[in-house]
């Protein structure tokens, strides 16, 4: 991702933090009662991954101090302006030198994301045996 940036490919940099940053929520959400939603199937989109850790912050400390709310407020927002960015690509009314504009500062704000979902991922997982989860099951959609 760090290249691709390197060689302003902001489109291509932003993707791939997009699908890291995809595959680290995952992470998170099966070391913390599971990556499904109440009916048994899989989160398939960032939104609602980002809001069941949030509601799980709530019951579980470790997550709670790996994930703080000002983080997953910033991982929204970056995944608010990435789908807005593709909204606008597929809209074509809208220049390259914007879209490209957008896409860097997409891909220059979504590495430090990365980053950060990398490690709280990798401490979560150390430190999981440390701290139990919650035996009553975590509310999805209340």
């Amino acid at each position: 991702m760090q290249e691709a940036i390197a060689a302003e490919f902001y489109l291509e940099a932003s993707w791939i933090a997009y699908a890291i940053l995809e595959d680290r929520l995952i992470a998170a959400m099966l070391s913390t009662g599971g990556a499904t939603d109440k009916k048994g199937k899989p989160v398939k989109m960032m939104g609602p991954k980002i809001t069941i850790l949030k509601k799980r912050r709530q019951r579980d400390k470790l997550l709670d101090v790996n994930f703080p709310q000002s983080w997953l407020d910033d991982l929204t927002r970056w995944t608010d302006r990435r789908n807005k960015l593709m909204h606008t690509m597929a809209d074509a009314t809208v220049n390259f030198a914007r879209l490209q504009r957008d896409a860097k500062k997409l891909a220059i704000t979504g590495d430090p994301l990365v980053f950060d979902a990398c490690r709280q991922t990798r401490r979560l997982r150390k430190h999981r045996h440390q701290v139990s989860i919650p035996k009553k099951p975590f509310p999805y959609n209340k």
